[in-house]
């Protein structure tokens, strides 16, 4: 084992192994852990770009299961009130308004302003997703599901073009003193659609 501030053997003495020593993030030097510090601005930006890669990932297959998930709903339950005063269709409906709503996030947040949306806070947003589902509900099925898959492949070209670092830039963006990120907007996002998901698997499992 090898302590820091001490010179180890066998080992040029020109080097300084203390903490912010260079030589051992280009060398590869046995039974030295890398330190922290040897992480440049290139490894934080793959992790960066991971990080970005893997949110929406989740953010596409959370969806895609969401809508298969859908379709195994037999027809005459698709508009029957499951959850609170929605049925499958309201369900569906205000997730199509969410991917159009976070897409002027996107742009607000990277602007430095508060998303519009934020007028609507309140317990469980409901008075905002009464406004979506009225503006993107539609009666035919199969012409709603493929709103709900267009809308999520806008919101999805757009965050594909904004460069990672702006994900979890902190652009003084505050809402009650909670700071508002891009990664943090979608995140929640992920964490109601993996709900919903639950949800709409419950009337699934009790057609069986």
């Amino acid at each position: 084992m090898i302590v820091y501030g001490l010179q180890p053997p066998n080992l040029p003495q020109n080097r300084d192994f203390g903490g912010g020593n260079l030589g051992l993030c280009t060398d590869q030097v046995p039974g030295v852990i890398r330190p922290l510090t040897c992480y440049n601005e290139g490894n934080m930006g793959a992790l960066a770009q991971f990080k970005k890669n893997a949110l929406i990932a989740d953010m596409v297959d959370t969806r895609a299961k969401i809508l298969d998930a859908a379709i195994t709903v037999p027809p005459p339950l698709r508009t029957e009130v499951f959850l609170g005063s929605w049925s499958l269709l309201d369900l569906l409906a205000h997730l199509a308004g969410w991917d159009d709503a976070n897409r002027q996030a996107v742009e607000a947040v990277r602007a430095g302003q508060l998303p519009a949306f934020y007028e609507y806070a309140e317990r469980d947003w409901h008075s905002f997703n009464t406004k979506l589902v009225a503006e993107y509900r539609l009666d035919d099925f199969d012409a709603l599901v493929e709103r709900v898959r267009s809308t999520q492949h806008r919101l999805v070209e757009l965050l594909d073009a904004v460069p990672v670092e702006d994900f979890d830039r902190d652009y003084q963006v505050r809402f009650r003193k909670y700071k508002v990120t891009l990664s943090r907007l979608l995140r929640a996002e992920v964490k109601d659609e993996k709900e919903h998901l639950a949800q709409i698997r419950q009337i699934t499992n009790l057609t069986r």
